[in-house]
């Protein structure tokens, strides 16, 4: 069985495979055990969109800041990536080309946040500085 937890010694997300005798986790690249502490992101929705919650400093550790456009927005630390391209750009570096949204939900990376009118709207648009 796979899921997606974080490596403490990474930079970025690698697959982590369970041993199916001592029920740990461990990364493939460093082969040491981990935690089963999941990270996870709040995916926020209203009515007409949804944007997913990933800190500022964590997009620039995975090299795509640049990537994302002015149609997501920022708030303090965090990037509020819009669901059609951004949070896809994020997803992939992050979790690789195969994963699915739904997949992340499955597993319990993704928590659902939704709202009638969402604040995030008024935040400032996403900028690579």
């Amino acid at each position: 069985m796979k899921t997606a937890l974080v490596c403490k010694k990474h930079v970025y997300n690698v697959r982590f495979v369970i041993d199916k005798h001592s029920q740990l986790y461990y990364c493939p690249k460093c082969r040491k055990n981990q935690s089963r502490k999941k990270q996870t992101y709040v995916f926020f929705t209203d009515p007409g969109h949804g944007w997913l919650r990933v800190k500022l400093a964590e997009l620039v550790a995975l090299g795509v800041a640049d990537k994302i456009s002015k149609f997501s927005y920022t708030n303090g630390d965090y990037a509020y990536l819009e669901e059609d391209c951004d949070a896809d750009i994020f997803i992939q570096a992050k979790f690789g080309s195969d994963v699915s949204f739904a997949e992340l939900e499955r597993q319990g990376v993704l928590k659902n946040h939704h709202a009638e009118n969402a604040a995030i709207r008024e935040y400032d648009s996403y900028q690579v500085v």
